[in-house]
């Protein structure tokens, strides 16, 4: 019998993909049933969530979402994929449950384990105006095309991580000086603390946010 806590993980686009396929790799305990799914959008991730939520596959479903410096954009896509899943939820506080959100994307995750906070606070939510950011971590990238996130562009940046002993260790360790709230025009993530839970074997952690789930 299978006793793990049932975790998914519904993904915005190719960018938390790349995370979570590092975490599948380096950053979960036994003791979880890890699974994620790419969305392939934004638009997609409210259909996606409710599928998942009515089903008894999982104990807890989490969004993982950008929010590009626009929360207070009514036309952007993070208030889009909010507004789908208050359609799901009916509550402002149910979707923030389930909305593991980084601003301005989850390029700023992928770059803590290269840097600190303080030196990734002029990321912008634009791929191509990041590409000389990148470049100063991953010189392949940047030399004769802009960043876009490309499959291959992608691949160097995970190989750094599974090739380069503590990487996602010091992702964690930076991690902890991100602001939690993800509301403002500047850098900031809730995702952070999920993260240190899931490679640390934090059951209580999701226990807790379990209690919380099932009340939405």
């Amino acid at each position: 019998m299978n006793n793990k806590i049932r975790i998914h993980f519904i993904l915005e686009g190719n960018e938390e993909e790349l995370l979570f396929e590092i975490i599948k790799e380096l950053g979960v305990k036994e003791c979880f049933d890890f699974s994620y799914e790419n969305a392939r959008g934004g638009g997609k991730i409210g259909p996606y969530f409710q599928a998942r939520y009515e089903s008894d596959m999982y104990d807890l479903v989490y969004c993982v979402y950008d929010v590009d410096y626009q929360y207070n954009d009514s036309d952007h896509m993070y208030r889009q994929i909010y507004d789908k899943l208050y359609r799901v939820l009916g509550s402002d506080i149910a979707v923030k449950r389930v909305s593991l959100c980084s601003n301005p994307n989850i390029l700023l995750i992928l770059l803590l384990g290269f840097d600190k906070v303080d030196n990734l606070k002029n990321i912008s939510e634009s791929k191509a105006t990041n590409t000389n950011l990148i470049n100063k971590y991953v010189p392949k990238i940047g030399n004769k095309k802009t960043y876009d996130a490309s499959d291959w562009q992608l691949k160097l940046i995970k190989e750094q991580y599974l090739y380069v002993d503590g990487r996602y260790k010091k992702l964690l360790e930076n991690g902890k000086d991100l602001n939690l709230n993800y509301t403002l025009k500047q850098i900031g993530s809730n995702i952070i603390p999920v993260l240190k839970a899931l490679n640390d074997g934090d059951i209580e952690f999701f226990k807790i946010a379990i209690e919380e789930y099932n009340k939405c």
